[in-house]
């Protein structure tokens, strides 16, 4: 069968309904097996009412479907999309059934084992949804926008049809012996047959249809290899001849050009996940709905979720300018505050209004995203770009909040020698997220023992901390800055700010130290500092002598934020304004990630037993670390790498520091010796004086 000619307007045609058809039938599918553990929800807490499910299955589906999402989409021009969307499909029915036999097996019943066998196909969920969902939105990407709207509002009805059989198997179910279990097992058996259905329908039935073969054909013609089996399937042949070799984008300059859309996706799931499913089963508090309040809230997202993916159809409600995209966005992130003032203050007719809004605007802005991004691309770039985005739809779930809009802009000074422009452009976006990540360390565990405060006004009611902490921290951190400051010129900046970022992470190692070490009874009590012993040597409780031993870290956190704060500031002052501004974002974020963090730990566990100590101390690892300092903990560690051996390495941070010391600074010798640059050979960059 030869190839479909690209001007041949009824073949093009043929088929279109029924594709539409199959694509929201698939859409449905991606999702559905998914859709059904978020709204079994309520059985899975009956079942394991101490493991967190609608908070720990979500943190199970999100990195493996986001680190298999990002692998298919680096090697996406060399992958069988047929084979790969197959084995996606067969993955999502394979696992629904074992969830089946699995709940047979136990009978019911919790424990630790059956929570980690769920948790384990929770993850197989993740993996087959980045095979499909990728693979999908790729093969569509070269074909009608139609085609996308129609998948995306299956996955949209996927959430509405489970919610909608939720309400009406627990009605039925509801004074049954194991009602809640036989309503649970209801969805997994209807998830099951409609997984199989799509297995059918994707390798059989979809590659047959003209239009479909038509796009797939002109696709293949423009040099995409990732079609040919699903056009050998249907006895399509791809001949040499046919094939235009044009020069095409790299995967680079297509995440460069798109980089809005990627994190339009990217800030518009991390909001939603921020707040569905997790806090609306667990933060909402008690209503007269009862045990349905969860579940409706549950389903009117759903419900307006779908509503938003038919919008865009109506041509005033679809946007397409990208500024108009990106003020939606940011706007949305508005819904934070008004949730926890609502589930605190109001009655559920507001929070169901605020869940409907949702719903709505996540549901909308996905379909609008996907269906602009792809215009004007060759079908092997859209094919690729089709797979970035949902690799940044998938990280919006495993990363809560965003860091903004890292948007790539042309430099607007003159240059006298071009072949300069491209080192300068090389590594921007790279280099601000960097900066960003940095500025965010400066001031994380500082924030974290400002945040946790009202924590240490219950261990220590007599000292007035939140008054004695800053005036303990400020002149360290004036005192060290004045010092640096006036002998700037002779101070190493790397080692000045690899030290200052170690410090933060010994200071904040040090407090979950003492805590491992006293829990496991491994502590040497006469080797170790009594000053040191903080708040878990003292099992919450205060004196004076932790408190001395408080004083001293947040001290060292005070040298630590002037180490770090004056180098980094001037470091990038002799580069690019954005990447001071970008340091500076990355700054007050740290301020709002540790108060969103706190709200969320002070709601979980006020209520609890020594609520607030777990609030302001949540252990990971089995309870054994804070949470807020394992967090500063490990982001300083972060920060040392990323300085270190990360940021020297970028071409237009070699570029700027190869600059300056051209024109005698030498505080940067140290950071362009670390790439193999030595001060004699920055005079090629004397054009820049």
């Amino acid at each position: 069968m030869a190839l479909a000619d690209q001007n041949d307007t009824p073949v093009r045609l043929q088929g279109k309904r029924s594709a539409m058809t199959v694509c929201w039938l698939l859409g449905m599918g991606s999702l559905l097996s998914w859709n059904s553990m978020l709204t079994i929800g309520d059985y899975y807490y009956k079942v394991f009412p101490r493991y967190h499910p609608s908070r720990v299955i979500p943190l199970s589906y999100q990195p493996f479907a986001l680190g298999v999402m990002v692998i298919l989409a680096y090697h996406g021009s060399k992958i069988n999309t047929r084979k790969r969307i197959i084995t996606g499909y067969t993955l999502f029915f394979i696992a629904s059934l074992l969830c089946i036999v699995l709940d047979l097996a136990t009978s019911g019943h919790g424990g630790i084992k059956p929570y980690i066998g769920l948790c384990v196909l929770v993850g197989s969920f993740g993996v087959a949804g980045a095979l499909v969902e990728g693979g999908m939105v790729g093969d569509m990407a070269f074909m009608l926008p139609d085609f996308i709207q129609s998948f995306f509002a299956g996955m949209g009805f996927s959430g509405a049809l489970t919610s909608g059989l939720r309400l009406v198997t627990k009605a039925i179910f509801d004074k049954a012996h194991n009602g809640l279990r036989k309503g649970a097992l209801s969805f997994l058996a209807i998830s099951t047959v409609i997984e199989f259905l799509c297995i059918y329908l994707y390798a059989y039935y979809f590659p047959k249809l003209p239009i479909v073969q038509h796009y797939r054909s002109k696709a293949a013609s423009e040099g995409l290899k990732t079609v040919s089996s699903d056009l050998a399937a249907v006895g399509i042949h791809k001949a040499e001849g046919n094939v235009k070799v044009e020069d095409q984008l790299n995967n680079k300059q297509l995440l460069l050009q798109n980089l809005d859309y990627e994190l339009h996706l990217f800030l518009t799931y991390a909001l939603t996940l921020s707040i569905f499913p997790g806090f609306l089963y667990e933060n909402t508090g008690h209503h007269s709905l009862g045990e349905w309040y969860a579940l409706v809230l549950i389903a009117v997202y759903n419900i307006w979720d779908l509503v938003g993916r038919y919008a865009p159809l109506i041509s005033c409600l679809k946007l397409e300018s990208r500024k108009g995209l990106m003020t939606a966005v940011m706007a949305r992130f508005l819904f934070i505050p008004a949730f926890y003032i609502t589930a605190k203050y109001a009655d559920q007719g507001w929070m169901i209004m605020l869940t409907s809004l949702l719903g709505f605007t996540n549901g909308h802005l996905t379909v609008c995203v996907m269906t602009a991004a792809p215009k004007g691309y060759k079908g092997p770039e859209q094919n690729a770009l089709g797979n970035f985005l949902v690799v940044f739809l998938l990280s919006g779930g495993v990363v809560w909040v965003g860091c903004g809009s890292l948007e790539t802009r042309a430099f607007d000074e003159e240059r006298r020698d071009q072949n300069v422009m491209k080192p300068m452009i090389v590594g921007k976006p790279s280099a601000m997220i960097v900066c960003w990540l940095l500025g965010m360390g400066t001031l994380l565990s500082w924030n974290s023992v400002l945040t946790i405060g009202d924590y240490y006004y219950k261990v220590f009611p007599r000292y007035h901390p939140s008054r004695v902490i800053v005036l303990l921290y400020h002149p360290f951190a004036l005192g060290a800055m004045a010092i640096l400051a006036y002998n700037a010129s002779m101070i190493n900046t790397r080692k000045r700010i690899i030290a200052g970022y170690t410090l933060f992470f010994i200071s904040n190692l040090l407090c979950i130290l003492q805590e491992i070490l006293v829990l496991n009874s491994l502590i040497n009590w006469n080797s170790v500092s009594r000053s040191w012993q903080l708040d878990i040597v003292t099992c919450g409780h205060g004196g004076p002598k932790a408190y001395i031993g408080l004083c001293i870290l947040v001290a060292s956190f005070g040298v630590g934020g002037a180490l770090v704060q004056g180098g980094m500031v001037g470091d990038l002052s002799c580069m690019l304004p954005e990447f001071i501004q970008s340091y500076f974002a990355g700054v007050a974020f740290s301020g709002a990630l540790t108060s969103g963090l706190r709200l969320a730990t002070k709601a979980s566990f006020e209520r609890s037993h020594n609520g607030l100590r777990k609030g302001a101390c949540k252990p990971i690892l089995i309870n054994e670390c804070l949470l807020f300092l394992a967090i500063s903990t490990a982001i300083e560690f972060v920060c040392i790498f990323l300085y270190a051996y990360y940021f020297p390495k970028l071409p237009i941070i070699k570029l700027y520091r190869s600059k300056a010391a051209s024109q005698g600074l030498k505080t940067v010798s140290s950071d362009l010796a670390a790439v193999g640059i030595h001060k004699a050979s920055c005079s090629r960059h004397s054009c820049f004086n």
